[in-house]
């Protein structure tokens, strides 16, 4: 696994995975916790959690709830001012652009009880697999900006969601 801090200096963190599941996003709490989520491929269920206490030492799986989701990337903002997370994706075939946000240090131990999701955008898609793969980031901390593609295999369209920054 591979780490990668971005430019910002935040708390934001991407992972690439060098076998497993593609597109794992990660958050890291600033201490020696770090949580990532992984996306499903088809017909493996819900999207899968992936934690450490140890500085990224060790690693523990497990299932998320989170099953509106079909081979999509994840995109994860930790708050460390709130201590919340926001997991953004998109739900292909419902073509919605959706968020779950919950207190870091519950979710952490507890991956099978994230809330529901909150629907931000729709998109308009004939096919499933010609939507998804949210990129997101937060701006001045007050906005998270979405960064997700729509359309047709042959005509696709970036769209840029701007929501409230949650709990806000």
């Amino acid at each position: 696994m591979t780490v990668a801090h971005g430019s910002s200096g935040r708390s934001n963190l991407t992972c690439r995975s060098r076998s497993g599941s593609p597109n794992p996003r990660s958050s890291h709490s600033g201490t020696d916790a770090s949580f990532l989520i992984g996306r499903c491929e088809q017909g493996l269920g819900t999207q899968f959690q992936v934690t450490s206490t140890d500085g990224g030492k060790t690693w523990t799986k497990a299932r998320t709830n989170i099953g509106d989701v079909r081979e999509s990337t994840p995109s994860l903002i930790y708050d460390p001012k709130t201590g919340l997370v926001a997991n953004y994706y998109y739900h292909r075939g419902a073509r919605k652009l959706k968020r779950r946000v919950a207190k870091a240090d519950f979710i952490f131990t507890h991956p099978d009880v994230w809330p529901e999701p909150e629907v931000l955008a729709e998109g308009s898609e004939p096919r499933i697999y010609d939507a998804g793969n949210v990129k997101a980031t937060r701006l001045q901390g007050k906005t998270d900006c979405c960064a997700w593609y729509t359309g047709t295999q042959s005509n696709a369209t970036v769209v840029v969601t701007v929501v409230p920054v949650p709990g806000l």
